[in-house]
């Protein structure tokens, strides 16, 4: 249902968050919404693969200063950009 609305008209915000009928459970309407946002940035994801490799972008970084280690391992250490971001989605899936 999010999807249809997101496509039919991607730029009515307010459609797409209004839930479909008063007695939708809100926090199951704010679930559907966090779940479509997690497929979105899934798609991205894919647009970054072609050119963030772990040869190009071998770590994730914020600037010279600002370096993120990935928390999906079980001592937080450096890894890859691309894959810093997958495993920070797939933790958001589990």
């Amino acid at each position: 249902y999010i999807l249809d609305l997101i496509r039919s008209n991607p730029s009515d915000i307010e459609k797409i968050c209004e839930p479909p009928s008063p007695d939708t459970d809100i926090l199951a309407w704010q679930y559907e919404h966090l779940r479509q946002f997690v497929l979105e940035l899934n798609l991205v994801l894919v647009a970054l693969a072609g050119e963030c490799t772990p040869e190009t972008c071998p770590k994730m970084t914020a600037s010279n200063d600002w370096q993120y280690l990935c928390a999906a391992h079980r001592k937080p250490q450096d890894c890859a950009a691309i894959h810093y971001i997958t495993h920070t989605i797939d933790g958001s899936t589990e």
